[in-house]
């Protein structure tokens, strides 16, 4: 993950996660959902992969604007705490792709909502 950025004229807040975001969840047997909303600034569209653990809870493609809310069952989370992971595809280094950037980051996705919360 990176740090937290907004925009000061509009007040819009956003992170950006890198080609693998991981996030700590203490589920312990309950299914959580995974919702999260941004864009995709690389390219026209990603590829992207949610882990629990080392196991594959979904992938999908987005386009360039997103928003998905993904099911973990409980038994991917059973463990006293689990790791979640997105992946994207499409990520860059702004300093690769833009000439006056020295900005070494590698940026996936622009998240403006990204939450786990206990799945009904």
């Amino acid at each position: 993950w990176n740090e937290l950025e907004y925009n000061p004229s509009t007040g819009v807040q956003w992170r950006w996660s890198t080609d693998r975001s991981l996030i700590r969840v203490r589920a312990e047997g309950h299914a959580v959902a995974l919702t999260f909303r941004g864009e995709v600034e690389a390219a026209s569209s990603s590829h992207v992969v949610i882990r629990a653990g080392d196991t594959i809870a979904a992938e999908f493609d987005v386009g360039r604007s997103f928003e998905r809310t993904v099911l973990v069952p409980a038994t991917l989370v059973a463990a006293p705490e689990t790791t979640i992971a997105i992946e994207s595809s499409a990520w860059y280094v702004p300093a690769e792709a833009r000439w006056r950037s020295k900005d070494q980051r590698r940026l996936g996705l622009k998240l403006f909502e990204c939450r786990v919360t206990p799945a009904s």
